[in-house]
Order: structure tokens, then C-alpha cells, then sequence
């Protein structure tokens, strides 16, 4: 009995901590979680939003990182290639830089229903090395740098009040790809 009790605790409990994971499964070596909106800023002249999923395959973890920009004014081609980093600063002070992975990625131009008519999103994937994992998983994110060879650009991200917590993403979900 003394036994069956903690037994009991410990399936109760992994069975609860893997409902908080949905996973797209594509096939038998590759999962992801579902795109989930980590920035959205739009101001009279532009908006910029980023999305992240996170995807394993044959046990690797990556970042996918994609990033959307509108605006009334021309944009260029945003491309991300090998020297490429996508830069977290988080609330307890550590920086945590992720290295692209895969090819080199160009923007391309998506139909919009807002007022605004230039647009570009590109995406890319991220390794997730192991102690990068350690570093997310242990604070929340405070900042976003994306350094492409052409740009830099800095997101603050800010908590907001519904169930959508942006500070917390990898807090919450980097056991689902572990």
C-alpha cells in the first residue's frame, strides 16, 4: 500500500503535466507545439509581430522563429542566414543568444485584411543547445534581439492580462519537446 500511493502520485502527475502540451505531430520523428503569439506592436505606420512553436525532431529541440512586419512603406527582403541570432534577455539578468539552423530563409509577401499594403514574414529555426534550455526555463523573457546581417531589432516583451502570458513561454512550455 505504502507502495501504491506514491506510484498512484507520480502517474497522476505526469498525466496532468503532459495535458498542458499540444503537439502537432507531422510524423513518427517530428512533433511541434502550436504557433503561439509572443509579440504583436502596431503603431499608425507599421506592425510588427513574432510567433514562436517549438519543434523536435529525432530528439533534437529548435525554436521556430517567425516574424511578420506590415507597414504603408516599401519593405525590403528580410533574409536570416547562418549569422543570424535570435537573443533573449531575461528578468534575472542572463542573455541567451539561440544559432539559426537550416538554410538561408527570405521574407516573402503575404495577403493582408488591414489598412496596410507592404508586408514581409520570414521564419527560420533555432537550436535549442541544452543549456539554453536550463537558462529559459529558469526566468522569464524580458527581451528579444534578432540580428540578421542586414538589421537589428529589439522587442520588449510585456506580461498582459489574459491567459496568453508571452514573459512565460518557455517557462511553460519547453517541457512539451524534452
Amino acid at each position: 500500500m505504502k507502495i501504491i500511493v506514491p506510484l498512484i502520485f507520480l502517474f497522476v502527475s505526469v498525466g496532468l503535466w503532459a495535458q498542458d502540451c499540444e503537439y502537432v505531430l507531422n510524423d513518427d520523428i517530428t512533433k511541434s507545439t502550436p504557433e503561439f503569439k509572443i509579440y504583436d506592436n502596431s503603431t499608425p505606420l507599421e506592425t510588427k509581430k513574432i510567433y514562436f512553436s517549438l519543434y523536435q525532431e529525432n530528439g533534437v529541440p529548435f525554436l521556430i522563429f517567425k516574424y511578420s512586419k506590415n507597414s504603408k512603406s516599401f519593405l525590403p527582403a528580410i533574409c536570416i542566414n547562418q549569422g543570424a541570432r535570435l537573443s533573449f534577455q531575461l528578468v534575472n539578468g542572463t542573455i541567451v543568444s539561440l544559432l539559426k539552423a537550416g538554410p538561408e530563409t527570405c521574407s516573402y509577401s503575404e495577403e493582408t485584411e488591414d489598412k496596410f499594403q507592404n508586408n514581409q514574414t520570414v521564419g527560420s529555426l533555432f537550436y535549442l543547445a541544452p543549456d539554453d534550455i536550463k537558462n529559459l526555463q529558469g526566468s522569464k523573457i524580458n527581451l528579444i534581439g534578432f540580428r540578421t546581417t542586414s538589421d537589428n531589432e529589439s522587442f520588449v516583451i510585456s506580461s498582459i492580462s489574459d491567459q496568453n502570458q508571452p514573459r512565460n513561454y518557455f517557462i511553460d512550455n519547453l517541457h512539451c519537446i524534452e
